[in-house]
């Protein structure tokens, strides 16, 4: 192949070269095409489900039913308090201010992890990628 002469380090810099710029081509394709991606309307208006958290031996972890029988109910993000956003960022995605949605790096460490141990050792979804699905 005319791009892979020479031999050993200058060869798997060039190769790494090539993989970074198609998956910088990708991302950016991505991005643009997801504009066009139309959210559905049953995002925005879909009722709350109810939901009852269960410990691993199916035991009903504190659940306060409202005055519907609902075991949850929407609130204002006014109303939350700040030491449960803040720990809630801590828990699931630290790095929640420092990247747009979509997190490269802790997608990068995951996929290297797959890679290297051959199982998942660590997921990479931020809370807005969580959010979608």
């Amino acid at each position: 192949m005319f791009l892979l002469r020479g031999t050993g380090r200058r060869r798997w810099g060039v190769v790494l070269a090539w993989v970074a710029i198609g998956a910088v081509a990708c991302a950016v394709m991505g991005w643009f095409a997801l504009r066009w991606v139309p959210l559905p309307e049953s995002l925005f208006a879909a009722p709350i489900p109810e939901v009852e958290l269960l410990d691993r031996n199916g035991q009903a972890l504190r659940s306060t039913p409202t005055d519907q029988g609902a075991f949850q109910h929407p609130v204002r993000f006014s109303e939350i308090p700040q030491p449960l956003i803040a720990a809630t960022i801590a828990a699931e995605d630290h790095r929640f201010w420092q990247h747009p949605g979509v997190d490269v790096f802790a997608s990068s460490r995951a996929a290297w992890q797959l890679i290297r141990y051959r199982r998942v050792i660590s997921g990479a979804s931020t809370i807005t990628e969580q959010l979608i699905k």
